[in-house]
């Protein structure tokens, strides 16, 4: 079997395939790719704690990113500047060598709710996604970017952003 991956089709054997469960009881099934890219790992709003504990054992340098749920009917995430940054910043975050943790904040009535736990969360007080954050060695987030890809245009604008940030957090 083939996998298409960001209009690219790639034979089955570089990939992996599991199921989970996010903040919902709904599955969610996911295709991961092997190799460098096989650093890329998804939470929800319940266990992103946890991931990042995982993601911290995997090689530097480390990010974050919070972004929206997968629309259903689509099974792209609801929000039009994740849907734009979120292949970049996979992209060049795999290509950097570095481990990628992508968190959904949840549907968009809840993410819209202005009590959110991620909007008061005393350290993240996220105001808008996606986020992207470089994250530190001592389990702490750095540096983040937000309204600039919120603000690209089109793909290739949010990957120049994003090509750009992880240049000047890698070390």
């Amino acid at each position: 079997p083939m996998f298409a991956c960001n209009k690219t089709k790639l034979p089955a054997k570089h990939f992996r395939i599991s199921t989970g469960h996010l903040q919902s009881a709904r599955p969610v099934l996911r295709v991961m790719a092997t190799g460098s890219e096989a650093r890329q790992l998804v939470a929800g709003v319940r266990d992103w704690n946890d991931r990042v504990k995982e993601l911290l054992n995997l090689p530097a340098p480390h990010y974050v990113v919070f972004s929206a749920d997968l629309d259903e009917t689509t099974h792209l995430p609801w929000c039009p500047d994740c849907v734009r940054a979120l292949p970049a910043i996979k992209e060049v975050v795999g290509s950097a060598g570095g481990s990628l943790l992508e968190v959904r904040v949840g549907p968009k009535p809840e993410w819209k709710d202005p009590q959110h736990p991620f909007r008061h969360d005393p350290v993240l007080q996220l105001k808008g996604i996606p986020t992207f954050f470089h994250w530190g060695a001592d389990g702490k987030p750095g540096k983040a970017i937000s309204s600039t890809l919120e603000q690209a245009a089109n793909a290739e604008e949010a990957a120049k952003v994003v090509e750009a940030f992880v240049k000047e957090t890698r070390g």
